[in-house]
C-alpha cells in the first residue's frame, strides 16, 4: 500500500513539473517578438519603404509609428499581398508588439481593400 502512495505522488510530481515546464515554454515563446501582441487600425498616412517604416493615424490626433520587419505578413482581400502593395492613403488593420525600448513592431498587416 505505501508503495502505491510513493507512485501516486512521483507520477503526480512528474506531471506537475512537465505542466510547469510547458506554461513556461508556452510564455517564452508568446513573448519572444516582445511581448503582448496588440492590434492598431487606421489609415496609412506614412511609408518609407527603404526603412520600413509605416505611419498610421487612427483617428484626428492618434498617430503611431511602426517598423515593418522581414517576415511581416500582409494579406489584401484574403490574398497575399507584399510591401509594394502599402500605399499612403490605405485603410489597414495590424498587429504588432512593443519592444521594450518602445518600438512597435509588426507581425501581420490586413488592407482593408473596398475592392474586396
Amino acid at each position: 500500500m505505501l508503495g502505491n502512495y510513493k507512485l501516486n505522488r512521483l507520477l503526480l510530481s512528474m506531471m506537475t513539473v512537465f505542466f510547469v515546464f510547458g506554461v513556461y515554454t508556452m510564455a517564452v515563446a508568446f513573448t519572444s517578438d516582445g511581448g503582448t501582441p496588440f492590434i492598431y487600425e487606421g489609415t496609412i498616412i506614412g511609408y518609407d519603404p527603404a526603412d520600413r517604416m509605416l505611419t498610421v493615424r487612427e483617428g484626428p490626433n492618434a498617430e503611431h509609428l511602426f517598423v515593418l520587419t522581414d517576415r511581416v505578413d500582409i494579406v489584401s482581400c484574403d490574398m497575399n499581398a507584399s510591401i509594394d502593395d502599402l500605399k499612403v492613403g490605405d485603410m489597414v488593420k495590424l498587429g504588432y508588439s512593443d519592444e521594450s525600448n518602445g518600438t512597435r513592431i509588426v507581425s501581420w498587416i490586413d488592407l482593408e481593400d473596398a475592392r474586396c
